[in-house]
């Protein structure tokens, strides 16, 4: 199991060059390929569960990536779905909540029409390394700086901003794009644990991702640490809560 500590880096890789630390919990792995299975069955029944045992309320947004080569560009817009679990799966009419278009995105952007709840944002692809847990079936991935000019973190709140001024959003720098419904709880504003939800017709699938953003003026603050770690703990126990359940069921089944 993974947990944050100047230990579990390598230790050649200095903290100012690393962006962020994404954790994702895979299902199943092909060892010969090296390709990982993130889809974990969706249930209604995991958002209680994950706000009752992270004591933390969810927030709800949808997101639109599009991928570059180096960056990507995020769009991320909050949705209130006052408890209609159907609006918050995108299984409306209604879009007003939606982005209409690809074009639409490009003119919101540069022509800074974004309203103020809204946040675009660059995201930086270049990977440092990754590690695999095996036990807990963790993929952790460190990402470095996509500016190392840039003092503070490109993938912080109070950086976006500055971030999305530097640069003009090209179409032509896009190499594809995914929409997804997002909910996510929020570690005390520097880290957050995220159900991305992909609708399927016949079943729904999420993918468990953990975002780690503690690192500030290039060292590891304790409090934030234990937080982090903290979080990563109780999400294992969830997980291990959803394992057992499974295996009672499929045992009364037989």
């Amino acid at each position: 199991m993974f947990l944050l500590s100047e230990t579990e880096l390598i230790g050649s890789i200095p903290l100012k060059t690393i962006s962020r630390i994404d954790i994702s919990f895979y299902k199943s792995r092909n060892e010969s390929l090296n390709i990982f299975n993130l889809e974990l069955d969706f249930d209604e029944n995991l958002i209680p569960l994950i706000t009752s045992t992270l004591e933390c309320k969810p927030i709800l947004i949808s997101r639109k990536t599009y991928f570059g080569l180096d960056t990507d560009y995020i769009i991320e817009n909050p949705i209130d779905c006052n408890g209609n679990i159907g609006y918050m799966l995108g299984e409306y009419t209604d879009d007003n909540g939606r982005y209409p278009s690809f074009h639409f995105d490009l003119d919101t952007f540069n022509k800074n029409k974004t309203s103020s709840n809204k946040k675009s944002y660059w995201q930086t692809r270049t990977l440092h390394y990754s590690n695999l847990y095996v036990k807990s079936q963790e993929l952790v991935r460190i990402y470095a700086r996509g500016d190392l000019n840039n003092d503070r973190d490109n993938n912080r709140d109070n950086d976006r901003d500055s971030r999305s001024n530097s640069k003009i959003f090209n179409p032509q720098d896009a190499i594809g794009c995914k929409s997804e419904i997002v909910i996510y709880w929020p570690v005390y504003g520097m880290s957050k644990f995220e159900l991305c939800i992909l609708p399927k017709e016949n079943n729904k699938k999420c993918i468990w991702h953990f975002v780690v953003d503690v690192i500030e003026d290039n060292h590891f603050i304790d409090s934030k640490v234990d937080a982090v770690n903290t979080w990563l703990e109780k999400i294992h126990k969830i997980k291990s809560t959803i394992k057992i359940a499974n295996q009672n069921t499929n045992t009364k089944e037989i």
